[in-house]
């Protein structure tokens, strides 16, 4: 049991540990298309900040107006 675990867990720090560096071309589409994913990702974290703000004020908003509207 101890020695199934063991070689396990070599076989995992093997897996994550670098061989060899990759001396790869990194062409403008690649790295365009990487800075477009990253301003959408923090665009989307932006409008789903700006959601969970915005909407209950909405309705609190809509709730306090609808209460002026039944007293008067």
């Amino acid at each position: 049991m101890q020695l199934n675990f063991f070689l396990f867990l070599i076989e995992i720090i093997v897996l994550f540990i670098p061989l060899n560096i990759a001396n790869a071309y990194v062409g403008p589409a690649l790295g365009l298309g990487a800075l477009a994913i990253t301003v959408l990702f923090i665009l989307a974290l932006l409008v789903i900040i700006f959601s969970i703000v915005y909407y209950p004020i909405k309705f609190i908003k809509r709730k306090l107006k609808k209460k002026k509207i039944d007293e008067k």
